[in-house]
């Protein structure tokens, strides 16, 4: 399905990664939210009725508590160190 897909990536606020996993490039003060990783989804005309049938967006979420550090690469370099 994904190459029957378009999606409007929010790149300003977040940074795809060689891990394959996207990264807010903005430290969050306590109780606030991201902006959103996307906006749409945009389905090709083109994509078969069967490919339709089942179709999920899963997005999976983690997050790490910067503390101290500068930026999230610094902490998360901090915790693979200490791990």
């Amino acid at each position: 399905m994904q190459q029957y897909c378009t999606v409007n990536w929010n790149t300003t606020d977040w940074e795809l990664k060689s891990d394959g996993y996207y990264y807010y490039k903005k430290i969050l003060p306590k109780g606030s939210k991201t902006t959103p990783l996307f906006t749409t989804v945009t389905v090709s005309k083109n994509a078969p009725e069967d490919e339709m049938k089942d179709f999920d967006i899963i997005v999976r979420e983690e997050s790490l508590q910067v503390g101290y550090f500068k930026s999230a690469d610094e902490a998360w370099s901090a915790y693979k160190k200490n791990k």
